[in-house]
């Protein structure tokens, strides 16, 4: 349960709160405040301040929390999260009802639907499990899978891939302190003739 919150907060955090800003999906302070109040209680809210004997939402259960959290950081906390937790459930039913308004089912669609559901269908069918046929009963030939590869070539295609190499060489002169000293130098900077000061 403790997994499942977890995942649900960072699927509220990482996809569905940047999507909902895209959109300008926002629960307003009145909204917050409604679902405070019982007008209109979040599923976050009600679990926490539900009456436990009439299993209806307790506002005054909510306004003794609050007094006691104004000295308690740890209820404070809780409270934020009870906030963001019902923040979100706001938007999320927001979006559905969204997505609910916008989807239209034709009288087309209806008949088809109606159709089908009220048609039936009688059919006899054998199966075989794969793995009950044994291996020595298939024979491929090279011509049947040459067969097979010419007529779907277009599932065996693969892009051509570039490949990039850069090479970067500095060129270095040496000092008359290694021009001195012809062990530190490569071989290529020691034939070279000592530079000018």
């Amino acid at each position: 349960m403790l997994a499942n919150a977890a995942w649900q907060a960072l699927i509220g955090k990482y996809v569905l709160t940047p999507g909902f800003d895209k959109m300008g999906l926002r629960v307003t302070e009145p909204e917050r405040m409604s679902m405070v109040s019982g007008q209109h209680p979040s599923q976050a809210f009600y679990n926490a301040f539900a009456d436990p004997r009439t299993g209806e939402y307790n506002v005054a259960a909510v306004h003794q929390f609050l007094s006691e959290a104004e000295a308690n950081a740890q209820a404070q906390l809780a409270w934020a999260q009870l906030n963001e937790q019902a923040r979100m459930e706001r938007e999320v039913a927001k979006f559905l009802g969204l997505i609910k308004g916008g989807v239209y089912v034709n009288s087309l669609e209806v008949a088809n639907g109606v159709n089908s559901a009220n048609n039936t269908y009688a059919g006899k069918w054998a199966g075989k499990k794969y793995s009950a046929v044994p291996d020595s009963l298939i024979q491929l030939k090279s011509s049947d899978i040459k067969a097979y590869y010419n007529s779907h070539k277009n599932m065996f295609k693969q892009r051509r891939r570039v490949r990039f190499r850069m090479s970067c060489s500095r060129f270095l002169r040496p000092t008359t302190t290694c021009w001195r000293s012809k062990r530190a130098l490569p071989r290529s900077a020691r034939s070279s003739p000592p530079p000018k000061s």
